[in-house]
């Protein structure tokens, strides 16, 4: 017989707080739980669920006995008091100011903040877009990631957890080789590049063999060639559309691109 699966853990009241308002869901003041209980709990969520209400401080605790008493009769009355008003106006700066240790972490209330956290460690506009929830996802991933910037593999992981739709398959000489990734040296596209670039890369002697195919123009030899070197990047060209600015942005600076285009289409004979 297996075991009773526990009930899920409630979140802190200021991590719900959190969660709700980066998401959008506290407009207006419908969230605010307003109490003419002088002992309420402050900073305590009423409820549970989508129709759950916050309740900051208990300001009713801090008036005149009488006046105190007056506000519980109007409250049961169902009539609008001051202290209601008060309490609704000054939800929002209690709950901010609570929860501020989450400022700049993934738990945020506030995600547009994340962009210039985010920036100061290389992660720019191009890549979290300054959508907030792409931002969350790239600061929940931060820490791992800043130690091994620059390297291949932590930025597709990085791009690939922060929801980058579409990633072109890629190879380098610390992962797989171009041939196990699908990426075949053979349709790499002509580049322009200086005389050092191509003598640094050249392998068994050899000569570029220019040709046409899928109507782009190669150079790859049959045999030989030109090799990888350890800052270089093969990439596939995704449909020959502009690659993702969020991965180049995230490669080094000294990184050497490299177009592959493995379509069926370019693997005809010269």
């Amino acid at each position: 017989m297996s075991a009773a699966v526990p009930p899920p853990r409630a979140r802190l009241p200021e991590v719900e707080w959190a969660r709700r308002a980066a998401a959008g869901e506290l407009a207006g003041t419908d969230w605010v739980a307003v109490s003419a209980d002088p002992h309420a709990r402050p900073f305590s969520q009423v409820g549970r669920g989508e129709a759950a209400t916050f309740h900051h401080m208990p300001y009713v605790a801090f008036l005149p006995d009488l006046v105190r008493e007056a506000v519980a009769g109007a409250v049961a009355e169902g009539e609008l008091t001051l202290l209601e008003g008060a309490v609704r106006v000054m939800a929002w700066p209690e709950w901010f100011t609570r929860s501020r240790h989450l400022l700049w972490t993934a738990q945020t209330p506030v995600p547009a903040l994340l962009a210039r956290l985010l920036e100061a460690y290389g992660v720019d506009p191009e890549v979290h877009g300054h959508d907030p929830v792409r931002l969350v996802r790239l600061r929940a991933r931060l820490s791992a990631w800043h130690p091994r910037r620059g390297e291949l593999q932590p930025a597709l992981d990085l791009l690939a957890g922060a929801g980058e739709a579409e990633l072109p398959a890629v190879a380098h000489l610390s992962g797989p080789t171009p041939e196990e990734a699908g990426l075949p040296l053979r349709d790499e596209v002509f580049a322009c590049r200086d005389l050092s670039w191509w003598e640094a890369r050249l392998g068994a002697p050899a000569e570029p063999v220019l040709r046409v195919e899928a109507g782009l123009l190669r150079f790859q030899p049959a045999r030989g060639g030109f090799r990888l070197r350890v800052d270089d990047v093969v990439c596939a060209w995704p449909g020959r559309q502009p690659l993702p600015r969020a991965l180049l942005r995230l490669l080094p600076a000294w990184a050497v691109l490299r177009l592959v285009d493995p379509s069926d289409a370019s693997r005809s004979d010269p």
